[in-house]
């Protein structure tokens, strides 16, 4: 029979995760403003992307091959599953709501190292509140934060092992498991795993300079199947179907490219609170306790480890996009930081409980903030999507309208050319050609995408094409040459005109 103790202190953890589930799903139902059941049922930018390919792949497309964007298999599948088990983007929502909690309950775990029952499940609810900071509904970050988070988890505990114990070895199983965080990464956004790979490094270097050479082999070999458990599939999978060269260039090569046309992230016009505090704070906060640390005399890995993770990911935010979604991965450093400052124990007693009252002050601050900021997005997003006088949903109606003239049973044969990408969700409809939208952005970002998408509109059979009087002059011509024009208007005097086209079937 179970120890009275055990057993109150296990429904005590299930409680605490009853209750991070419970502020999980009010977390993703308000903030997750494209896949919500709360919210009207239209996507948004890459999400409305996301659950066009999900949607054609749950009914028989294939991913690249039918309909293609630059991102991993794994963001298209979790789209899949939640429209094949459900039937609509209500299943992604659960798995969005799923998601989260895991990684709430990792947070709780990691506070729970050196914090109370009940302090860590204040600081894990404060720490989904910072999420509100970046958070961007069905976005590739979100579903990498479970194994970054696990990831995380593992790291933690055997940093702060090794400080007590001096231990020179590193457990295989975290290995696998940084292993599968690294897959995920790669099968989303590889950029995802730049945190990893940096963690990956030092403890590499750490067991390389104590000769560790066999527990060294062990980790290598378990971070490696880690990596094949959850690639392999995929990978199989595209091979059987002979599109793993299509895989490879949307999740690799493109993505190459498209890095090196990504700007830095800072200027004039984007200095704000995502900026400040998650590009630059959080990542700063992970390099001043590292150097602290070293100060003290602590431990050189972990103050190294903190250093390094801190200055690579401050790399990386900053010489990317500014879109706030990118820094998702760097939220799991403002738990890290939040049990690392508590540990600090080096200071003389008075200006440690000052310092340590300051700093968590300021952390929740920080928090709240993020909190707020997260709902006043949704909120904004919210009215977007169901305010029909919005500029969004007009222009959508305008586009729509045009194609009116369409017959039913041509729908399918139906494409957009630098159009929202929520068009077909609107219309309820899939795209007839595998590029389906904001083709002359892809192609500045990745020039070899060119004569892919020439090629495309070249050689297909599309019967339907709306696209606005200003697209890539090589595709116009193109178009031009095939179609013949049905209609052209423009929606006010400010933008260009949309011109929807028909095949010439006699040519």
């Amino acid at each position: 029979m179970m120890n009275p103790q055990i057993k109150s202190s296990v429904f005590r953890e299930g409680i605490c995760y009853a209750f991070l589930f419970v502020v999980s799903v009010l977390f993703i139902t308000i903030c997750s403003t494209t896949t919500s059941p709360l919210m009207p049922p239209l996507g948004d930018g890459d999400s409305a992307i996301f659950q066009i390919i999900g949607k054609g792949w749950a009914e028989g497309a294939l991913p690249y091959v039918d309909l293609w964007d630059c991102k991993g298999p794994l963001i298209f599948f979790i789209n899949a599953a939640g429209y094949f088990l459900f039937g609509s983007r209500i299943g992604i929502w659960v798995i969005e709501c799923l998601c989260l909690t895991v990684t709430a309950i990792f947070w709780f775990k990691m506070f729970h190292l050196k914090f109370e029952r009940l302090p860590s499940l204040l600081w894990t609810f404060l720490s989904i509140c910072f999420l509100g900071v970046a958070f961007n509904s069905n976005a590739v970050e979100e579903y990498c934060l479970p194994f970054l988070t696990i990831s995380f988890f593992f790291i933690l505990k055997w940093s702060h092992h090794q400080q007590e114990t001096g231990q020179t070895t590193h457990p295989p199983f975290f290995a696998f498991v940084y292993g599968l965080s690294f897959a995920a990464s790669f099968l989303t956004r590889l950029t995802n795993a730049i945190g990893i790979c940096a963690v990956v490094f030092v403890i590499t270097i750490f067991l390389i300079y104590s000769k560790e050479w066999k527990n060294l082999g062990w980790n290598a070999l378990a971070f490696l199947g880690g990596v094949i458990l959850l690639t392999g599939p995929f990978l199989i999978y595209f091979a059987v179907h002979g599109a793993l060269d299509e895989m490879w260039y949307g999740t690799i090569s493109y993505l190459m490219e498209y890095a090196g046309n990504s700007g830095i992230g800072i200027t004039s016009s984007s200095i704000t609170y995502y900026t400040l505090v998650l590009r630059l704070g959080i990542c700063l906060i992970l390099i001043v306790i590292g150097i602290l640390q070293l100060i003290a005399k602590r431990s050189k890995v972990t103050g190294i480890l903190w250093i390094v993770l801190g200055s690579v990911t401050l790399v990386y935010l900053m010489s990317i996009n500014n879109w706030a979604h990118y820094a998702i991965i760097a939220v799991p450093y403002f738990v890290i930081g939040v049990i690392e400052w508590k540990d600090i124990s080096f200071f003389h007693p008075n200006w440690k409980k000052r310092l340590l009252n300051c700093g968590f002050v300021i952390l929740c601050v920080l928090s709240l903030a993020g909190g707020s900021i997260g709902l006043g997005r949704a909120y904004h997003n919210a009215g977007i999507l169901i305010n029909q006088n919005t500029s969004n949903q007009s222009t959508l109606a305008f586009e729509a309208n045009l194609c009116t003239v369409i017959p039913n049973e041509e729908k399918d044969s139906f494409v957009a050319y630098n159009c929202p990408s929520e068009l077909y969700l609107y219309m309820g409809v899939t795209p007839a050609y595998r590029f389906f939208t904001v083709q002359d952005w892809e192609m500045e970002q990745g020039p070899s995408l060119r004569k892919k998408m020439c090629d495309t509109f070249q050689n297909g059979n599309a019967k339907w094409i709306l696209i606005p009087s200003n697209a890539d002059a090589e595709i116009m011509q193109i178009i031009e040459d095939r179609y013949i024009m049905q209609c052209e208007k423009a929606m006010d005097s400010n933008k260009p005109a949309l011109r929807l086209f028909r095949l010439d079937e006699s040519k």
